[in-house]
């Protein structure tokens, strides 16, 4: 890990150690990582609110040099409150909602240039809930994203470019045609010292026209969030990491907060 030292104010030091990013955290050759996070997101618009709870788990395994293989599983739950005009009405569910497989593989290492990586991941599960039915489709979400990582201690530039191909599917008598998404998320880290660093970035969404039963439901639109966060490693092994989102639209608002758990073995 490079390091650099600043003197400050005559024998005053602060010690920069490099952030833990995505191209620093593959898992090597051999090694399993499990990570557990959790969040919570509430979304408010005229004419009620939903609360969204949810837990996800991924586990990674290093095949090669740079390059990984992982299974990742989330449960989501969300209680709503809405105001059709007359009274409150208020709904709520539960249950997995998604298990994804996919790889993560380092094709260039950082030198004069950035560092890139490259991966994508599929659905093999995953689970739409629709007027108080729950169904199961398969293989309907493949993604792949690419990222660029480059470092000027103690700050490491991070751009990382993500397209979600949804595809159409049909539960019970509702065919659903979700819009498929780009996203662009540009992200600085900052190295406090050699186990802590700091984060802030935006999540540029680019989504299309969504549609059930042929019918248009959303329009296509763009929305950018804001987030900040840190993360700390308590050894080799261990790390912690905590996040806040923020998501304002003209027609809404969203703000969220995620923590993770990620231990090596």
């Amino acid at each position: 890990m490079r390091k650099i030292t600043w003197m400050i104010v005559g024998m005053s030091m602060v010690v920069f150690g490099k952030p833990s990013t995505p191209q620093s955290d593959i898992v090597k050759t051999g090694k399993v990582r499990l990570d557990l996070g959790s969040y919570y997101e509430t979304t408010a618009q005229p004419g009620g609110y939903q609360d969204y709870l949810g837990g996800s788990g991924v586990l990674r395994y290093g095949v090669l040099d740079g390059a990984e293989l992982y299974v990742s599983a989330a449960y989501n739950g969300n209680w709503a409150k809405t105001f059709d005009g007359k009274t409150w009405k208020s709904s709520d569910s539960s249950g997995l909602s998604a298990v994804r497989i996919g790889a993560m593989w380092q094709i260039k290492d950082e030198d004069k240039g950035p560092a890139v990586i490259v991966g994508g991941d599929v659905d093999v599960l995953s689970r739409d809930r629709v007027d108080g039915t729950t169904y199961s489709s398969r293989f309907r979400s493949p993604r792949a994203y690419g990222e660029l990582h480059y470092s000027v201690d103690p700050l490491t530039f991070s751009l990382k470019t993500t397209y979600t191909l949804n595809r159409t599917r049909t539960l019970g008598a509702i065919t659903l045609d979700p819009a498929d998404t780009l996203q662009i998320a540009p992200t600085v880290y900052f190295s406090v010292n050699p186990s802590t660093s700091l984060h802030l970035g935006a999540e540029y969404t680019r989504a299309g026209t969504a549609k059930t039963n042929n019918k248009v439901t959303t329009p296509s639109h763009t929305e950018v969030a804001y987030v900040a966060g840190a993360s700390y490693e308590i050894n080799d092994n261990v790390r912690l990491g905590v996040e806040g989102r923020f998501t304002p639209t003209a027609a809404r608002s969203r703000h969220g907060l995620s923590a993770t758990l990620s231990v090596g073995f």
